[in-house]
């Protein structure tokens, strides 16, 4: 069973890598979709490194599953964002 923590950070990481692959073309209209969401993609996924790099030393210690669901939720992200 999925838990919701990992539900969480997979649609954290979806929304964030959609609401900034929608400003990175509203800033420049000639970069096209896709690359605008891979570009979303790893500032997201640098996101969610330093959230468990945050979580290791001050929190409930840092979980590789998580980072799975953030990257989970940023490559649908970036499907999405072939369509921009």
């Amino acid at each position: 069973m999925i838990r919701a923590d990992k539900v969480a950070h997979f649609v954290v990481s979806l929304v964030i890598t959609i609401v900034l692959a929608i400003v990175i073309k509203s800033v420049n209209e000639d970069v096209a979709g896709i690359m605008c969401g891979i570009l979303a993609g790893i500032v997201t996924m640098c996101l969610g490194v330093a959230k468990e790099v945050w979580d290791k030393f001050r929190g409930t210690g840092f979980d590789l599953q998580d980072l799975c669901a953030d990257a989970i939720g940023c490559g649908v992200a970036i499907v999405f964002s072939f369509f921009m």
